[in-house]
């Protein structure tokens, strides 16, 4: 199991690092969005589909990470509202 290891803990660490700046810019810009999350994981979305051969697992793993980080504040954030 520790072969894998690496890949949680990428998978881990991006997510942390994207909830992070986002939660980052909802506090030191007021003109940023639900809108602008919005398109940013509907870009992310699409970075993900393009591409999808040859990309390779760690990429695969940050797209991953990053979609579901947008994802998870998206949903607080409209929550929160």
């Amino acid at each position: 199991m520790q072969h894998n290891n690496w890949k949680q803990e990428k998978y881990d660490s991006v997510f942390a690092d994207i909830c992070r700046n986002v939660q980052l810019q909802q506090l030191t810009d007021p003109d940023f969005t639900i809108e602008d999350l919005e398109a940013q994981l509907r870009d992310a979305y699409i970075l993900q589909g393009n591409g999808w051969a040859g990309k390779g697992e760690l990429k695969d793993i940050v797209e991953s990470a990053t979609i579901a980080a947008y994802e998870h504040i998206l949903a607080e954030w409209k929550v929160s509202k």
